[in-house]
């Protein structure tokens, strides 16, 4: 059972809706310091915040969290209609075992939001290019792959600036079994405006780390590992660019395939 309630900045129900599948319309446009109080009695649950969003799969360890609903420079990685519109939606629903636990892309979450840990995935990291919406870590994660632009949506992306120094670290809350993982860094070559990175090691929970190496491309570069690895977390460190002096480089989406780890 999943109970969704969306209230004002002073606690107060605008609209709720509960059920195994729970779908939570409100009449109206969103204010400053609304947001969405979602219960459930299940680990997992599938949440879409908003009618234009993807649906993801999220794991939920304290079966509540709150999504604050995205205000003014926040929605420059939604298009328009995502939150501008007098008629909202919100779902949830509940998921088998089969599909919390099945091999699917386990870093998705359109919901993500930057700084909010109480469901995963979550993206994290030491370096956002001036701190602006459109380069927080978030946007790596959202299920959106527009790469040869760069900016606002649908060109959000993962960056860290022109530095190589840049620790990246995406959470899934407990163990998954990656199999493999595809990087669709972004590609604004026009005029020299990107480079890429040439290489960059991805390290899992336990210390080991996989090199990996990239060409000048817009497409997925796909990584199989040799033997799947259990881990709670993936962390990109170690970062080398192709250009010298250091340029702007990033990252419009990390795809992680492979299955949530079922406790015995």
């Amino acid at each position: 059972m999943i109970s969704i309630k969306i209230k004002n900045k002073a606690g107060e129900v605008l609209a709720q809706a509960e059920g195994n599948f729970a779908r939570c319309v409100y009449r109206n446009k969103y204010d400053d310091g609304d947001y969405i109080d979602v219960t459930t009695d299940s680990d997992f649950i599938s949440f879409r915040a908003a009618d234009h969003l993807a649906e993801s799969i999220i794991f939920v360890p304290d079966k509540h969290f709150k999504y604050a609903i995205p205000q003014g420079d926040k929605r420059l990685t939604y298009a328009k209609c995502t939150w501008d519109t007098d008629i909202n939606i919100v779902c949830a629903r509940d998921v088998s075992h089969d599909e919390a636990y099945g091999f699917r892309n386990v870093a998705l979450n359109s919901a993500a939001l930057r700084y909010e840990e109480s469901f995963f995935p979550y993206a994290k990291a030491n370096h956002v290019t001036r701190d602006e919406v459109s380069f927080e870590e978030r946007n790596s994660i959202d299920g959106v792959i527009c790469q040869d632009e760069h900016g606002n949506w649908p060109f959000q992306s993962y960056a860290g600036g022109a530095r190589e120094d840049i620790e990246y670290y995406l959470y899934f809350g407990k163990n998954v079994l990656v199999d493999t993982i595809v990087f669709y860094l972004r590609a604004d070559f026009r005029d020299d405006h990107d480079t890429y990175w040439k290489s960059f090691e991805v390290e899992f929970s336990d210390g080991t780390r996989m090199p990996v190496t990239f060409e000048k491309s817009n497409s997925g570069q796909s990584f199989r590992l040799e033997t799947p690895k259990a881990t709670d977390l993936i962390h990109l460190t170690n970062f080398k660019q192709a250009s010298d002096p250091l340029s702007w480089a990033a990252l419009s989406q990390i795809e992680v395939y492979g299955n949530y780890i079922a406790e015995k």
